[in-house]
This record gives C-alpha cells, structure tokens and sequence, in this order.
C-alpha cells in the first residue's frame, strides 16, 4: 500500500508538472515588453554636435568587439563618428529591449549625455532567441519594436539579422536543458534553425532596414572559434563591413 501511495503521488506530481510546463510554453511566446514612446516628438539634432551610432544587442555587442571596424569605415568616408555599444550576453530580443526601452535605460540615457547629436541605432539580437526557443514572433516582435521606438524619436534604425552560426544542441540533463529542450519541441517543433526567425522578422520590417550577416559570416566561418562567436580580428573586420553597409544606406538616405 506504502508502494502504491508513493507511486501515485509520483503520477500526480508528474502531470502537476507537465500542466506547468505546458501553461509556461503556451505563454512563453505571447509574452512581450511593451514599453512607452520614448519620445513624444523627434530629436532636436544640432549641426555641430556630431553623429552617435548607438549599438545595442547581446555578446556580439558587447566589450566594443566592433567599435574599431564601425569608427574606421566611417572615418575612412570623411565621416567621424561616435560609437557606442551596449550588449548583454546571454541576453535575448525581449531582455536587450527591456535594458534599451525600460525606465531609466540605455535610450534615455544616451538623449541625457549626448544631446543633439544625429543619432543611428544598430540592433544586434536574435542568436539567444534562437538558442533560448523563445519563438520566431517573439523575436520579431521586440526586434522590430526597437525599430518603432528609433522612429518615433527620429532616430535612424537598422536591424543585423541572425547569423548563420552554429547553435549545438544542449544535454537534456544539463543546466536549464530540460526546458530548452521542451521549449524546443513545444514552440520550434523540435528543431533549432534560425530560419523561421529571420523569415519572422521579414514579414513584418522593411528589407531596408535589415543587414543580412550570412556573406561575411560564411566567408570567415573558421574564425568562429567556439561556433558562435568571432575571433577579436573577425569582430573587427564584421565591424569595419557593417560601417560601409550603413554608410552606404545612409548615404543613400541623404543623410
């Protein structure tokens, strides 16, 4: 009888679990920052106060990995720039846009400490989303709201889509990939591609505002030393290519 108890309770509290896992799935997708209109009208720019690029996203944003190769391009264009870059590793669309939008975060600061300045954003997100199984509309949704939120202040915004890397797969029995791995199969149907994605966030932004990694990604594919991330010499030729696309879409602009 003691068995049988045990047993039972064993049964209950696995379907209590998997009522709970499949709630948290079910939502896991829906769930979305909204944050309020940063700005009520665009930006005052003054003429003599320069250009600001704004980079903002998870690990391929951050410790300024392609600072050098932004500031060089323009430079090498007659156009100095400041750049400043802000990522999160580890971090998806939805937290990075929470760090960005959110109360006292990085776009109000940037209007705090560099006013006037002519501002450009560039959004690097979406590997952790695709890591994470956080949904292909998730990922559309916040990437694309970064875009909304740059226009409603006048600021110019442009989107790197997802690179082509090598997202692995985790243990099932390691460290959170109990739940990646159920989140893979109840959202991504059990696969981990970056396509669906990419074409998620291309049914809802204009194909001017996306740069498409894949060529210089493909290009120097050895040089992603762990699969995911760049060497520091990759980082800084991406940088340095990523500099002449913008320039040559904001010169295109007029601008």
């Amino acid at each position: 009888m003691k068995r049988q108890g045990s047993f039972k309770a064993w049964v209950l509290g696995s379907i209590s679990a998997t009522i709970i896992l499949v709630g948290g799935a079910i939502t896991y997708d829906r769930r979305s920052v909204e944050p309020e209109p940063l700005c009520e009208a665009p930006r005052p720019v003054t003429a003599d106060a320069g250009d600001l690029l704004v980079v903002v996203g998870d690990s391929w944003a951050s410790w300024g990995k392609l600072d050098d190769g932004l500031r060089s391009a323009f430079a090498e264009a007659g156009r100095p720039i400041l750049v400043k870059s802000h990522g999160f590793p580890g971090e998806t669309s939805r937290s990075v846009l929470e760090r960005f939008a959110g109360p006292g975060g990085l776009a109000a600061l940037m209007a705090k400490e560099y006013p006037g300045r002519r501002v450009t954003l560039l959004v690097l997100v979406g590997i952790n989303d695709v890591f994470s199984h956080s949904g292909p509309m998730s990922y559309a949704t916040h990437t694309a709201r970064f875009l909304g939120l740059a226009t409603g202040c006048g600021v110019r915004a442009f989107v790197v889509e997802i690179p082509p890397v090598d997202f692995g797969e985790v243990a099932p029995l390691s460290p959170g990939g109990l739940r990646r791995t159920f989140y893979r199969w109840v959202i991504d149907g059990g696969k981990t591609d970056a396509a669906p994605y990419r074409a998620a966030l291309r049914s809802i932004a204009s194909p001017g505002v996306l740069i498409d990694p894949a060529p210089y990604v493909d290009a120097r594919r050895s040089a992603l030393y762990d699969g995911r991330h760049f060497t520091a010499a990759a980082y800084d030729e991406f940088g340095h290519q990523l500099g002449e696309t913008l320039l040559a879409r904001l010169t295109g602009e007029g601008k």
